[in-house]
């Protein structure tokens, strides 16, 4: 009879233990649902953190320029006073570093532009919707459907993008960036 007890009290002790057990693991593992998702050049959010060369860049806003959501981003990076874009066009496999270039005109989307003494070619040309979240240069009034004219031009690294909205255009220019050299870290 004791032996019996001994065994009854021994088997409730052991599972005790593996329910606490079980329930203590679960209580320090993330669910799944909570993880934040991994960033990438194309799934960036505002209040996202880009790490370059040093420098840890706030993603500030972020223009959408495609007719199905998931096409070219234009994202607006800002550290203190210091002010960036990182283009990632829905074809490149590389992002580009950016700074607006307000002495840039150009008409339509020729095939060459000469900027800074350098010549550029047309890469790519494109008409898309527009979505802006957060804040990415001037304040335009996007209405729904709004639409861009989106260039990209290439002359070696260099890289030069032109946004041609219904009253003007805005102009970047920079150097590509192979995404290796970019850290994404979720803000939120």
């Amino acid at each position: 009879m004791e032996l019996i007890v001994l065994g009854l009290v021994a088997s409730i002790g052991f599972a005790g233990y593996a329910w606490w057990s079980k329930a203590r693991a679960a209580e320090l593992t993330t669910p799944p649902e909570l993880e934040a998702p991994e960033r990438t050049v194309g799934t960036l959010q505002v209040g996202d953190i880009v790490q370059h060369l040093g420098t840890d860049w706030l993603v500030e806003g972020v223009l959408t320029l495609s007719d199905d959501g998931r096409g070219t981003r234009l994202y607006r990076l800002a550290d203190g006073a210091l002010e960036r874009f990182l283009f990632a066009g829905h074809a490149e496999p590389e992002a580009a570093l950016l700074a607006a270039a307000p002495g840039v005109q150009v008409e339509g989307a020729p095939e060459r532009v000469e900027h800074d003494g350098q010549s550029y070619q047309l890469k790519t040309r494109e008409s898309a919707a527009v979505l802006r979240e957060g804040t990415v240069g001037e304040r335009r009034a996007l209405n729904a459907g709004s639409r861009v004219g989106v260039a990209a031009y290439t002359a070696g690294a260099l890289r030069l993008v032109v946004l041609s909205w219904a009253d003007q255009c805005d102009a970047f220019v920079g150097e590509r960036v192979p995404t290796h050299l970019l850290e994404f870290l979720p803000g939120k």
